[in-house]
């Protein structure tokens, strides 16, 4: 059998009464950082998609969200400190957050907003001579897709091995064919690229050390967002509910 990997999409337009009780659920600095934000809507989606990953983890390691402890890597990518031994990546763009974790491997995940424009603006920035090459060959259509997909491979590739954009993009080489994503001028190993289905108007991409098994809890994350929420101020909330080994498949059984 593969190894496995969690993944989710989510939604992050919700009422403000329903994002003030979830920013009740976050920690201190959570909540410091949601107070920081200029405007209500970053602000909403912050307090959301946090809220949404404290229930994904807490689910998986079948623990309380308050034991959840979050460290953060030298390049400040986030991981479990407490529990250990659960990799994690999130990342969010517009109202769509995207969840990646896994007890076998580490991960990055990327979901990005189609910009039509973006492939006339960044491409010389961001593609190789050869990746640009090959999206001049497709239709123009076609070309927002697509530089979306070279984008959020490389972006998950690099929160993979803990970078982000620190590293020049170009130095990551893409195959869309094969799915697989390189930067040998750093010396990092090669990834397995899934692009994920994230509507028409979003490219998400998940990167993996090697070939993995999805595990889509996308409908059921929702599900119980929408009704954890209203509640969050019962002593039952928030209890690890996602994802329990009674409630889950057989498939999800091998992460908890």
């Amino acid at each position: 059998m593969r190894r496995g990997v969690i993944v989710a999409l989510l939604g992050l337009d919700l009422p403000e009464a329903m994002i003030l009780a979830a920013c009740s659920n976050l920690d201190q600095e959570e909540r410091r950082r949601a107070a920081g934000f200029a405007f209500d809507r970053d602000r909403r989606r912050y307090v959301l998609s946090h809220f949404a990953l404290r229930q994904l983890l807490s689910g998986i390691c079948n623990i309380h969200t308050s034991q959840l402890r979050f460290a953060t890597e030298p390049l400040g990518r986030p991981y479990l400190q407490r529990p250990s031994g659960i990799d994690f990546n999130m990342s969010h763009s517009g109202d769509i957050a995207a969840y990646a974790a896994s007890k076998t491997c580490r991960v990055g995940i990327d979901v990005e907003m189609i910009v039509p424009s973006a492939p006339t603006e960044l491409a010389e920035h961001v593609l190789t001579p050869m990746e640009r090459d090959a999206l001049q060959q497709l239709p123009a259509e076609e070309h927002p897709s697509v530089f979306f997909h070279y984008w959020t491979a490389k972006e998950a590739f690099l929160k993979l091995h803990g970078m982000g954009f620190t590293v020049e993009p170009q130095s990551v080489i893409v195959d869309l064919n094969n799915g697989t994503a390189s930067c040998s001028t750093l010396g990092l190993a090669p990834a397995h690229i899934i692009w994920l289905p994230a509507g028409k108007h979003a490219v998400c991409a998940l990167a993996a050390p090697h070939a993995v098994d999805l595990y889509d809890v996308s409908d059921r994350l929702a599900r119980f967002i929408s009704t954890t929420i209203p509640n969050i101020n019962s002593s039952s909330c928030c209890e690890s509910g996602f994802l329990r080994p009674e409630q889950g498949s057989q498939h999800m059984a091998i992460f908890l």
